[in-house]
């Protein structure tokens, strides 16, 4: 949905990663890590200006420390720039000579260049094959539809190991649906001013 929280859930991933802290209490990264986050949505300054609101949020009830704040590197890459397949060949290189753990890519349509055919998001399957084999796990930001689906082609799943989808748990199409099943609580990021469900619509290993 949009103006849900995407890009800020990922950007608290991404820096819990880097920095080896945990996730809202439950999920921690073993040790520090670096993380690549490739956005297309948001200008240079806007996205600087998220990275280092998330960076003073807590972790643990704690500050983090200044000493990880290189494992994480945002870049901004416009919609409208030329050599998509240049670029895609560099981020592998990158990710390979730098040891990436976890690469994020926010939005995948910009990857697609807004193409919904099969052919293009295929192209994008086998960058993050790619990726993969390069030694990093990727996580992918998308968009739903007006039906509250997936964008685009159900292609879009066959790549990958897991999909959430981000909810808002206030929406009328939610308080409409009676799922005695869903017990899940609502995660808030308190300083960005956000609430949201998480749904897991496929799951693989996932536990916790």
């Amino acid at each position: 949905q949009t103006n849900l929280g995407k890009t800020w859930l990922a950007l608290c991933m991404g820096t819990a990663i880097a920095h080896g802290a945990s996730l809202f209490g439950r999920w921690r990264a073993k040790r520090p890590r670096k993380v690549l986050y490739i956005d297309s949505e948001m200008d240079e300054q806007s996205m600087d200006q998220r990275v280092r609101i998330v960076a003073k949020m807590l972790y643990d009830g704690k500050r983090l420390s200044p000493r990880h704040a290189k494992n994480f590197l945002a870049i901004s890459r416009s919609r409208a720039e030329r050599g998509i397949e240049r670029f895609k060949n560099h981020v592998v290189r990158y990710v390979r000579d730098n040891s990436v753990a976890l690469v994020v890519l926010d939005n995948l349509t910009a990857f697609t260049q807004h193409n919904d055919s099969a052919k293009a998001w295929e192209d994008t399957h086998i960058w993050i094959d790619l990726l993969k084999k390069a030694g990093c796990a990727v996580v992918i930001i998308h968009h739903e539809n007006k039906a509250g689906g997936q964008r685009g082609t159900s292609a879009t799943t066959n790549a990958v190991d897991n999909v959430l989808h981000l909810v808002d748990p206030n929406d009328k199409r939610e308080k409409k649906k009676k799922d005695k099943k869903d017990d899940s609580e609502p995660v808030q990021l308190v300083r960005a001013g956000l609430l949201m469900k998480v749904k897991v619509e496929k799951g693989r290993e996932i536990y916790g």
